[in-house]
């Protein structure tokens, strides 16, 4: 009979795995969940580890006795206190995560399932000669994830700087000229969507720090062609273009603004670029990135239409009106919604128009780089508390252990802190799909250098339902 082991931890570092319990009856039991209905929770921002209710996994095994290391009673003291530990965090979201981990066959190959909860107690007979042996066996019932994950693992990003598993160059745009904000990847291990640990370090030797990062991502649950979410001032209808060398494509465009609501410019959305989805909603995030600032009061939306052309379309969806932001770079316009065009072949689709809407009293003028479009598959925007990311700095959304923090490495500061808040449901590594990250980010005066620069890099989870 095979011999199996199994050992209880702590996010804080507790050291039970020093002190492991070898069982030859460890039966997993599977999670009854049909993946797909796992995987829809994730597409709708839906954390399964909260919805789902926790496995009720019976364990047993036998405790060897580790004087004076560790004697037997405190290890089962320590178990009871982690699993006491498991099911407060599980009531108030607080406090050190603990984990059951499994070497089936003692191997070497451990695959960890959270705890919520659960018992430990001697087996009959234990206190008498086993107890004075140091060779005792336990039992009970572990409430654990729906889940099994496996060791951590690097992302194999890539984008037009290059690809690897030890970090890339991303920009703060994305453009014909080189500049690339995105990392894409494919080859996930694993049967479920797994949360993404994101890093972020800022290559930018320059006084303003990173401030508020923009994170969003897109996964291609069908067709095979990543579109671009950028669309060029320059390549929208009737404006005056000119050329500037820190703006995206290296140029923008000057449009008017009436004094009453109506059309600034618009862009043609075509269905082979995989803006038109056939298979859900798609949801996008528009910032416009301007090269000077908004006229004072302007209010401005966007808009999908069709058909496409110069005149005046009927209106197929359009988001709410937001007053600008004033001197800021980067002016976020809201959250913009394509339904499904048309089941079918999408390169057949007929061809949509996103329209930038607003006005000014009295009128003006607005020089437009570009708007930027983040697909927002999956989503998260980073908040500091006070200052943001110095050159050197390190931001950290670790979602595979719950973490979000700075490694410091400038202006005399070490070692981690809590500087970012975030929001949103986080990113997903998704088996079997081919997907990319995308990132914008602000300075802390406001600006959108499109030149800013992060060497991004990424690890994951695999995630099973069963060992």
């Amino acid at each position: 009979m095979a011999t199996h082991l199994l050992r209880l931890y702590t996010s804080a570092g507790t050291a039970l795995n020093t002190f492991p319990i070898w069982t030859e009856e460890f039966n997993p039991i599977p999670c009854r969940v049909d993946p797909a209905t796992i995987e829809g929770m994730v597409r709708n921002g839906q954390d399964p580890d909260l919805l789902l209710p926790p496995i009720e996994q019976p364990w047993s095994g036998m405790l060897l006795d580790n004087s004076p290391t560790k004697t037997v009673r405190q290890a089962l003291n320590e178990i009871e206190a982690v699993l006491v530990q498991a099911a407060i965090r599980k009531t108030r979201r607080a406090g050190v995560r603990a984990f059951l981990e499994v070497d089936v066959d003692g191997a070497g190959d451990y695959w960890r399932s959270e705890i919520f909860g659960g018992d430990v107690a001697l087996q009959s007979g234990e206190l008498g000669i086993p107890w004075l042996a140091g060779k005792v066996r336990i039992s009970g019932t572990l409430l654990r994830s729906f889940c099994w994950e496996g060791a951590k693992t690097a992302i194999d990003l890539n984008n037009g700087h290059g690809g690897g598993t030890t970090g890339i160059q991303i920009d703060n745009a994305h453009d014909v000229g080189g500049r690339d904000n995105y990392g894409a990847f494919a080859g996930i291990d694993g049967v479920v969507p797994a949360p993404i640990h994101v890093s972020l370090e800022n290559t930018l030797n320059d006084p303003a720090n990173t401030y508020r990062i923009y994170a969003g991502q897109m996964v291609l649950f069908s067709g095979a062609t990543f579109p671009s979410g950028v669309r060029e001032g320059e390549l929208g209808d009737g404006g005056v273009d000119h050329v500037c060398a820190s703006c995206s494509n290296d140029g923008y465009s000057t449009f008017a603004v009436p004094a009453a609501d109506g059309r600034i410019t618009y862009w043609s959305l075509t269905g082979g670029t995989g803006w038109l989805r056939t298979d859900q909603v798609r949801h996008w995030l528009i910032m416009a990135r301007v090269h000077s600032a908004v006229p004072t009061g302007m209010v401005a939306s966007c808009k999908i239409a069709f058909p496409t052309g110069a005149t005046t379309t009927p209106i197929v969806w359009t988001n709410p009106v937001v007053l600008t932001a004033g001197a800021h770079s980067r002016q976020v316009l809201g959250i913009l919604r394509i339904a499904p065009w048309l089941a079918g072949d999408t390169s057949t689709l007929a061809s949509m128009q996103l329209e930038l809407w607003g006005y000014v009293a009295g009128g003006g003028s607005l020089d437009l780089d570009c708007l930027d479009c983040v697909p927002l598959d999956h989503w998260r925007i980073y908040n500091p508390i006070t200052r943001g990311l110095a050159f050197g700095d390190t931001f950290n959304d670790d979602a595979t252990e719950g973490l979000i923090y700075v490694d410091h490495d400038a202006g005399g500061i070490t070692g981690h802190s809590g500087l970012y808040i975030p929001q949103g449901p986080g990113l997903y590594a998704w088996p079997g799909k081919t997907q990319s990250m995308i990132f914008y980010e602000t300075n802390d005066a406001g600006a959108a250098e499109v030149d800013r620069t992060h060497t991004l890099t990424a690890w994951y989870r695999p995630r099973r339902l069963t060992l």
